[in-house]
C-alpha cells in the first residue's frame, strides 16, 4: 500500500490534498528480534519518493489524518445544529493528563413515551490507538448517520436506543503524535479491568460510566473503533462466551450478510 502523502507547494498550485504515493515499497523483515526470548523479528518498511517541487515541505502519514481539532470543529458543527440539538447532548467526560477534553454524545429521541426509560444502550467509542486513524473516520460516519434528521432508520434507532458515543479516547496521544500510547506511555487499551483515575482518566471514566448505564438501563451493544496493520477488509474481535458461543457471533454473522465488506470469516 502506498503511503499518504502532502505536498504544500502542489497543495497551493494544483489543488491536491492528501494523495497515495511512492514507488519501490517493500516491507521485510529486518533480522532485528523483537525480544531476547522471541524468535519474531522486527519488519522495516522502505519506498522511494519523486518530489515535483523544490523548497517544498512535505508530509508523510500512514493514514488519512484525524487530529483532534477536527474532532472538535466536528462536535461544534453538531451542536449548532437546532434540529440535531434536540436529540443529541455533548457533554465532557473527563480531562486528560494534559487537561484536554475527553468528549462523548448522547443521541436519543426525547420523546415522552412511557418506554423511554427503558430503552438499552449502545456504547460506541474509537481512537483509543492514536494512529488508527481510520477508526476516527468512521466514528464520523457512524455520528454522521446517527444524527441524520431524514433518515427513518436512523429515527428508528434512536427511538428505540440509547447512544452513548465518545469519538476519541486518547486525545494526548493523538496531539504529540503518538502511535499506540497515552501521554503516560501506556497502551490505554491494555488498562480496562484496573484502570487507575490519574495515570488512565478516559478508560477510568468511561468504564464508570458503561457500568452506571448496564444498571441503570442495560448495554446492549458496545463497540469500541480499531485499524490493523495489516488486515484488510471490516471485522469484529468480540468476547466469547464458553457456555453461550453463539451470542456474541449472531450480529457480526448479520453484518456479513447485509455488507460485502464485511468479512465473518476473518471476525473472531
Amino acid at each position: 500500500m502506498k503511503v499518504l502523502v502532502h505536498s504544500q507547494k502542489r497543495s497551493e498550485k494544483e489543488k491536491v490534498g492528501w494523495h497515495r504515493d511512492g514507488r519501490n515499497i517493500d516491507y521485510t523483515p529486518n533480522g532485528i528480534r523483537k525480544s531476547e526470548n522471541s524468535n519474531k523479528t522486527l519488519y522495516t518498511l522502505s519506498f522511494t519518493l519523486d518530489f515535483a517541487y523544490s523548497d517544498d515541505t512535505i508530509l508523510i502519514a500512514y493514514s488519512y489524518p484525524y487530529t483532534y481539532s477536527d474532532l472538535v470543529e466536528y462536535l461544534s458543527g453538531i451542536e449548532m445544529n437546532e434540529k440535531v440539538s434536540e436529540f443529541c447532548i455533548r457533554k465532557t467526560l473527563c480531562r486528560t493528563i494534559a487537561g484536554n477534553k475527553c468528549e462523548y454524545l448522547t443521541i436519543t429521541s426525547k420523546n415522552n413515551d412511557t418506554k423511554s426509560h427503558k430503552r438499552k444502550c449502545i456504547v460506541i467509542s474509537a481512537r483509543v490507538h492514536p494512529g488508527e486513524t481510520v477508526g476516527s473516520w468512521m466514528m464520523q460516519g457512524v455520528m454522521n448517520f446517527l444524527t441524520d434528521v431524514n433518515n427513518p432508520e436512523a429515527e428508528l434507532l434512536r427511538d428505540n436506543f440509547v447512544f452513548k458515543i465518545i469519538p476519541m479516547l486518547n486525545p494526548d496521544g493523538v496531539i504529540n503524535g503518538n502511535y499506540r500510547c497515552s501521554l503516560a506511555g501506556c497502551d490505554l487499551n491494555r488498562r480496562w479491568k484496573k484502570p487507575n483515575q490519574t495515570l488512565h482518566p478516559t478508560i477510568y471514566q468511561a468504564k464508570k460510566m458503561v457500568l452506571a448505564l448496564s444498571k441503570e438501563r442495560g448495554v446492549a451493544f458496545f463497540c469500541d473503533l480499531h485499524g490493523h496493520s495489516k488486515k484488510k477488509d471490516v471485522f469484529m474481535y468480540g468476547c466469547n462466551y464458553e457456555d453461550d458461543p453463539a451470542r456474541t457471533r449472531v450480529f457480526p454473522l448479520i453484518l456479513s450478510k447485509l455488507c460485502p465488506l464485511f468479512s465473518f470469516d476473518k471476525s473472531r
